[in-house]
């Protein structure tokens, strides 16, 4: 097994693509390997993936990621802040999860990816 840095380019029908950042060559990673990481791949972000010879097994995503917010739920609260009330997100990426209710369009968020958990406000 040998361990590579990849950089996501672009995703091509179900599969996607990536640049081996020692090699500069492009991979193609099938969909089924990347699975639910997808929920935080945009261009440029750098993953960890595990070959056996041309095949890859696995993508390893960073813990925390930065991105951004474009799209939240209305949260209508009775005017009183209450400190543990989160909403629905949509990240850049396509991704969701709940995050605090002072969150806005157009911030950028830290994520833990392993727990699609918010961790803060960037």
């Amino acid at each position: 097994l040998e361990k590579r840095q990849l950089e996501f380019l672009y995703p091509e029908k179900k599969d996607y693509f990536f640049l081996d950042v020692d090699q500069l060559e492009h991979v193609l990673v099938p969909g089924e390997v990347v699975g639910d990481r997808v929920n935080y791949l945009k261009e440029g972000t750098q993953v960890s993936a595990t070959f056996y010879g041309d095949k890859t097994f696995s993508v390893e995503l960073p813990q925390f990621l930065e991105v951004m917010i474009v799209q939240t739920e209305s949260f209508s609260g009775d005017g009183a802040v209450v400190s543990n009330s989160t909403k629905r997100a949509v990240l850049e990426t396509g991704g969701e999860l709940e995050v605090p209710t002072f969150i806005e369009v157009g911030d950028m968020v830290k994520v833990d990816t392993t727990t699609n958990e918010y961790i803060q406000r960037i």
